[in-house]
């Protein structure tokens, strides 16, 4: 089946976010984040208490620390999000799937080599998100698939990769 579809920045943005990659990185955030607020606001107090200038500027380090570490990685998301094409066309069979993102051809064997993995919510909306080799994302929204063939192209899609049958002989 063959379809073309349009992935706003806004879903690359969203299909980013929710994969293992940046949640991985925001456990670790939420951990470094813990770690200098408490540092800041150890520096604050002592501030407070002894009036020294170092404590009131390594509170501030602190400070800029927190905003640095929360506002870069979703700019960084965001920068990313906007570098990729906007207009896709797919064409899916039971073997693979073939996209074509601007001058770019990419093909993702449906064979249990390419990660696939269908994220979002229904309020947000479904996303089916491809990682092929080299770091590309194919972000594939559930609406762009015709609704007439939409419940077979998503098992082809989501299928768990068969696992090969033990060849020993028992003894």
């Amino acid at each position: 089946m063959e379809f073309s579809y349009t992935v706003s920045e806004a879903q690359y943005y969203h299909a980013l976010r929710l994969t293992v990659d940046f949640k991985i990185s925001a456990r670790k955030l939420w951990i470094e984040t813990v770690v200098v607020g408490f540092f800041g606001i150890l520096f604050v107090i002592a501030f407070f208490m002894t009036w020294d200038i170092f404590s009131l500027a390594m509170g501030l380090v602190c400070l800029a620390m927190l905003a640095m570490l929360n506002i870069l990685p979703r700019l960084e998301l965001k920068r990313r999000a906007q570098q990729q094409p906007s207009a896709v066309e797919a064409e899916l069979t039971p073997e693979k799937l073939t996209v074509r993102m601007g001058e770019a051809t990419l093909e993702a064997p449906l064979d249990g080599s390419v990660t696939i993995k269908q994220v979002g919510s229904r309020r947000s909306g479904k996303l089916i998100t491809l990682f092929l080799r080299g770091g590309k994302l194919v972000v594939l929204p559930v609406e762009a698939i015709p609704a007439e063939n939409r419940e077979q192209a998503l098992a082809w899609l989501l299928q768990k990769p068969q696992k090969k049958a033990d060849t020993r002989e028992s003894l």
